[in-house]
């Protein structure tokens, strides 16, 4: 599921799915999945990002900026 939504002066992207999920704990481990990336770019915005996700429960992404 993709949402994407804007409010006064906020916009927000959540990314869901219900998929195999991991161990966000561990996400500092994963070289080269692109996530740093994201990362860096929206500290660059200074946004939010957030990753949420447990085996066997998938994954939430969401990504908050101000505009």
């Amino acid at each position: 599921m993709i949402q994407l939504s804007k409010n006064e002066n906020t916009l927000t992207l959540i990314v869901e799915d219900d998929g195999i999920g991991f161990n966000s704990a561990q996400l500092a481990n994963y070289k080269g999945s692109g996530l740093q990336n994201v990362q860096s770019r929206v500290d660059y915005i200074k946004g939010r990002f957030e990753i949420e996700s447990y085996p066997k429960k998938g994954t939430t992404i969401s990504i908050e900026i101000q505009v």
